[in-house]
Order: C-alpha cells, then structure tokens, then sequence
C-alpha cells in the first residue's frame, strides 16, 4: 500500500525536475538526517538535531543552486558543523558531537546531493529513474529471494536475516531491471537514455552491489545503537532513512558512472 501511493508521488517529481525535484529531495535529507541524529547517544550527541537536519538539507539545495562549486559546499560543511560545536563552549564530548554532526551531513546532505546532480545532468529524468528503480528491484529481489530460499547468513552480527541467497537475488534483480530498463529508457521508446546493454550490465552490477552495501551500511549503524528500524513514518517500510539507505549509494555509484564513463 505504501508503495502504490509513494511510487506515483515519486514518478510525478522526477518528471517535473527542478527546482522541485531538488527541494523533495532536500527535504528527505532533512527528515532522513533527523531520525539519523536521533540514533545517537543523547549524553554525547545533544541538541545537534535541528542544526544537522538544516545543514544537510541546505547541502543539498546549495549544490542546486551552486552547480559545479561542490567543493566549496564540503569545505562550508566541515568548518561550519566544527564551529557550531565550538560555540557550544562544551569540552566533554565534543569530539563525538563533532563527528557525529559531520558525519550525518556528508552521510544524508553531500551523498543525496547526488540526486539532484543526476537529474540537472542530460536526460536526468532517464538517469534518476534508472538509479531509483535498479534500487527497488534490487531490494525486492534480495526480500524475495531471502523469504524463499535464504538458507547462509551473510553478515549475522549486522543483520541476522541478510542472507547470501537474498543478496544473489538482489544483485540479479538489479542486473535484469538495468537491461529492462536500458531499453524501456531507450530513444526507441522516445526517451533518451543514451546507454546499451553492456553500459546497462556493468550499471546493474554496481547498483546490485552497492545497494546492498548502503543497506548493510544503515544495519550497522542501527545495530550499535541497537534499534530495529530508523524510524515508523512509512508503513511497512520504517523511517525515511530506512527507505533511502540503498539508494543513497546506488545515486553516487549511476551519477558518477555517467559523468566518467557515459559523458
């Protein structure tokens, strides 16, 4: 139910593209980052919530409107997340709080900034649409497959039902949806997407690889704080964070592929 009405909403912002693109996405940094924030330990990480939520999706939107000058908006990161610790003039801590704020920033604002670069790239409306729905078929395809037939647990301390029959599914999910959709996305359907079937294997690979990795990534750090899920906004799916940790690596792992490889 909850992706019967997420996916329309999702499909309907790709396709209008920017600004409102970037702006849902800064606010899925924002709202991600909060339930981020408060996975931390209260007595090393207080009152960073807000600050951090703001500051990730301001990354976000500062890389709309500052193309081509990222390098800046990580500098302005760094310094500006060391200097609201500085002003809180507490010792005790602060290098936790530090690397705590930081790492939230750059973790949800920097790397779901790559987002909204695919989509301002030609034919984003194809790539961003590639990058989300490798993702969710690699994540079906690792649910399903695992509920089936997931016998071997692939990494037990971090996630006990992860199995490995659940990963070869996933990255087989995400290696047939790339091909299905290089060409679904294609000019011979009257898009754009400018790939081939072999572009579109290796892209599967990578994104069936690297979505279970952000998955396996966001378990971990659930696991040393131990809670189950991020958050409950979505039914069935838990928090935002939940639902955006794979595509989080697998949006880097497209936009930089096309920019080096692709161009």
């Amino acid at each position: 139910m909850s992706a019967l009405v997420g996916i329309p909403i999702l499909l309907l912002v790709v396709w209008l593209g920017h600004p409102w693109f970037a702006v849902v996405v800064a606010v899925a940094a924002f709202a991600a980052a909060m339930e981020f924030y408060r996975l931390l330990p209260a007595t090393s990480i207080p009152r960073i919530s807000l600050f951090g939520a703001f500051s990730a999706a301001a990354l976000v939107m500062g890389v709309y409107f500052l193309r081509g000058e990222s390098p800046l908006l990580v500098t302005l990161a760094v310094a500006f997340s060391l200097l609201w610790v500085l002003v809180q003039g507490q010792v005790e801590g602060a290098y936790l709080r530090w690397a705590g704020l930081l790492g939230g920033i750059l973790y949800l604002g920097w790397m779901l900034s790559h987002l909204v670069s695919l989509r301002a790239l030609d034919h984003g409306l194809e790539w961003v649409a590639f990058a989300i729905f490798t993702t969710f078929a690699a994540d079906t395809g690792a649910y399903a497959v695992g509920r089936a037939m997931g016998r071997r647990p692939m990494a037990p301390v971090i996630s006990p039902k992860k199995t490995w029959e659940g990963a070869i599914g996933g990255f087989l999910g995400a290696v047939m949806a790339a091909l299905a959709l290089a060409w679904f996305l294609s000019p011979a359907t009257g898009l754009g997407l400018p790939i081939g079937y072999g572009h579109a294997l290796i892209l599967g690979a990578l994104v069936g690889i690297f979505a279970q990795v952000g998955d396996l990534a966001e378990s971990l750090l659930k696991r040393s704080v131990g809670v189950k899920e991020a958050g409950a906004i979505i039914p069935g799916h838990g928090g935002i964070l939940d639902r955006l940790d794979s595509v989080i690596f697998a949006a880097v792992v497209v936009y930089y592929y096309s920019v080096w490889v692709i161009r």
